[in-house]
């Protein structure tokens, strides 16, 4: 439930309408909802690290809530309000036409600028715009180190792997390690099935910011479990309610069988 920025901050009325199943189940009762006027928190770092002649590490933004229309985040120069109008970001360059725009199914953005090989600005600005602007706030500055890169080793050791403490059954906590800078992205992604050839389900990729590597971690569509295909059985001793396919993968069955009667086929492995 959401409502626009221009609501009152008052107690208002919502009424439910039920859509399905009207000849069972009456409407529901009024509820009473309170619009208050709290202003919701934009996260973004207050400080960052980028590579001389390279690239900063990712600012994620995020919000603690999510806009009823949207909201836009941007970086931009940092200019003193003195009368010589000095320039406090010289040698950091915003990436042109970056926006992370929140909304309702986006929760999170990514911004990013790049340095020159010599910098003498210290700081960049946050700006915040859209519908609902209004009703967020987030920090006015962003303090820029600049640092020289790392050497570039030959063969990176980039370590990715799961956090067993953090983890659980339906959520898998994962982090990084990186050379140089020491920040980095990691992004799931779930591939399309379909492929016939070694479908990966999961890929994941880690970049480096002042290497620009990708590491690319394959997992088996089966989750580990050994596939168990069914030999050809031209005529089944018992009949199942729903026939298996011969390429049908399964991982684990189990049958039991009357006194007397024949034994089942077994699965090959």
């Amino acid at each position: 439930m959401g409502t626009a920025a221009t609501t009152q901050t008052s107690v208002h009325n919502v009424r439910w309408t039920v859509n399905n199943g009207t000849a069972l189940y009456t409407n529901l009762p009024t509820q009473m909802v309170t619009v208050n006027s709290k202003v919701a928190t934009v996260t973004v770092p207050d400080k960052v690290t980028c590579s001389l002649s390279g690239s900063s590490v990712p600012i994620v933004v995020t919000a603690d809530a999510v806009p009823f229309s949207d909201i836009k985040v941007s970086l931009e120069k940092s200019i003193a309000t003195d009368e010589a109008k000095t320039d406090n970001s010289v040698g950091i360059t915003v990436n042109a036409g970056e926006v992370v725009t929140l909304k309702v199914g986006t929760n999170q953005g990514v911004l990013g600028f790049a340095c020159a090989a010599t910098v003498t600005g210290k700081e960049l600005k946050y700006k915040l715009d859209g519908t609902d602007k209004a009703q967020f706030s987030i920090i006015e500055k962003v303090s820029v180190t600049a640092q020289k890169a790392g050497t570039k080793p030959a063969t990176p050791a980039m370590k990715l792997a799961m956090v067993a403490d953090k983890s659980t059954a339906s959520k898998t906590t994962i982090e990084g390690e990186c050379p140089g800078l020491g920040g980095s992205w990691i992004g799931l992604t779930t591939l399309a099935q379909g492929d016939k050839v070694c479908p990966p389900s999961l890929m994941s990729e880690l970049l480096t910011l002042s290497l620009f590597q990708v590491l690319k971690v394959l997992m088996p569509n089966n989750n580990g479990a050994t596939a168990l295909l069914l030999p050809p059985v031209p005529k089944p001793l018992v009949n199942l309610l729903l026939p298996l396919r011969l390429n049908t993968t399964l991982l684990s069955t189990v049958r039991p069988s009357r006194a007397g009667s024949s034994p089942l086929p077994r699965l090959s492995t």
